[in-house]
């Protein structure tokens, strides 16, 4: 097997181990205050109805919010920021994957108070 052989397998579609009918383009956007993930996708939309990230959630205005896509490949997912780099924070990816498999976000696991009156 040579060096370039699991690329041709990953980029072969007829090699795909699972079928996958969703979109080809997904839209995400990540709210750091609500610590949420909102994703859409332009499938089976007039394309003078096409979205875009400010249209799905314009109440994201906070300077630390994240935008970007996602494309399904072989094995998962290749998301990307709004300049088609690579997502490279661990956590935003979770989230990330976890909204485009519909499932549950992570909740924030309750802290201790270090500070005022004791929590009761």
């Amino acid at each position: 097997m040579t060096p370039s052989d699991p690329i041709k397998d990953l980029l072969d579609p007829g090699k795909q181990p699972e079928d996958y009918d969703g979109p080809t383009t997904w839209l995400w956007a990540y709210d750091p205050v609500e610590n949420t993930v909102h994703i859409a996708h332009n499938e089976n939309q007039h394309p003078s109805e096409r979205i875009v990230h400010k249209d799905f959630v314009p109440h994201i205005t906070h300077p630390s919010s994240v935008r970007g896509f996602a494309y399904k490949i072989k094995g998962g997912w290749r998301i990307t920021d709004r300049d088609h780099k690579p997502v490279t924070d661990p956590y935003l990816t979770e989230q990330i994957t976890r909204a485009l498999k519909d499932e549950p976000t992570a909740q924030p696991k309750p802290h201790h108070r270090y500070h005022g009156m004791p929590a009761v």
